[in-house]
């Protein structure tokens, strides 16, 4: 019983020897790992990754002095730049593509405005000659009749009218390399309706 009893404290003590040697060991390990990664000693046997925050890829800094990371940092520092570069870049095409098309825009409405003034003039111009041969067809009418009569015609007009129509006499007479009888019918008219003639005539822009 003595010797079975020595043999199991002495297996006892074989094992507590062992478990003490492998938390040594462990603890070693650990300590090794934690002064590698503090970078007061370096074991080429371990690898490490750094993170940028930059990047969201992994770097490998196993055996990279500490040049190579200020190089490193210069790079990162350098495309942080470029892509700040970048993005004002961009915020300056952006910038000018929204002034072209406000100019873009503004020559629009231009040209469109343009367009109708253009418009409004042909129409404007259509309208005017419509209204003169309307005066030259009550002209040549006039021109068949008796003067008497034509003037009778005349004083019922407004004399807007007849001034028109007395244009309209004297460009016919030119036509026809004979004289005018618009002269002669504003002397068979009453002085009144004459003189009323004669002052809106001068008031009326003279043509071209």
């Amino acid at each position: 019983m003595k010797i079975l009893r020595y043999k199991n404290d002495r297996s006892r003590k074989l094992f507590q020897i062992l478990i003490l040697l492998l938390l040594i060991v462990i603890a070693s390990m650990g300590a090794l790992i934690a002064f590698d990664y503090l970078g007061l000693i370096r074991l080429n046997f371990m690898k490490r990754a750094y993170v940028d925050p930059k990047f969201t890829q992994r770097v490998d800094l196993t055996g990279i002095d500490l040049l190579d990371s200020e190089r490193l940092y210069k790079v990162w520092g350098s495309m942080d730049e470029w892509e700040s570069e970048l993005k004002a870049q961009a915020e300056n095409i952006e910038l000018k593509d929204k002034e072209i098309d406000e100019k873009t825009e503004l020559l629009k409405t231009e040209t469109e405005a343009f367009r109708k003034e253009q418009e409004n003039r042909e129409t404007a111009l259509r309208e005017n000659q419509t209204l003169e041969q309307k005066f030259y067809d009550i002209t040549v009418n006039l021109l068949g009749m008796p003067p008497e009569t034509a003037v009778k015609s005349l004083e019922k007009m407004a004399d807007y009218d007849v001034i028109e129509i007395l244009k309209s006499a004297d460009r016919i007479a030119e036509e026809r390399n004979q004289g005018s009888m618009s002269s002669y019918w504003l002397s068979l008219m009453e002085p009144e309706k004459v003189a009323a003639i004669n002052r809106k005539r001068l008031q009326t822009p003279a043509e071209e």
